[in-house]
């Protein structure tokens, strides 16, 4: 079964009302596996709500890490498709385009592999 959690805006709202009213400093979050199946289906979406929310600074940006040999336009480009496909399987509205736009804008890729040149204790 194919599901991504994200919330509704009156939720999104709701947060962060309740939430208080500072953003976080500015950070980097990198993401090892940024490929990979708990990268598609809930850091992603729990990031996409915290811009929602207006959680996240300007200085906010995401370095995904991956031993596929992609882009960064083609890793934003899979994971708006996979939220694409979540939302329409769900019966959920659509995509908040505004809010997925700051968040792809701050994205990069980047291709590592940690079991190359590994030495033999790894």
């Amino acid at each position: 079964m194919n599901t991504v959690t994200t919330i509704a805006p009156e939720a999104a709202a709701a947060a962060a009302t309740a939430l208080p009213r500072h953003r976080a400093p500015p950070a980097t979050l990198a993401i090892f596996g940024a490929g990979g199946d708990l990268t598609k289906r809930l850091v992603v979406p729990a990031l996409y709500n915290l811009v929602r929310a207006g959680m996240l600074p300007d200085g906010f940006a995401i370095i995904g890490v991956d031993r596929n040999d992609q882009t960064t336009e083609g890793w934003c480009q899979n994971l708006t498709e996979m939220m694409q496909a979540f939302t329409r399987s769900g019966g959920r509205e659509a995509i908040d385009q505004q809010a997925w736009s700051w968040l792809t804008r701050r994205m990069h890729y980047m291709q590592g592999d940690f079991t190359r040149n590994c030495p033999a204790r790894c």
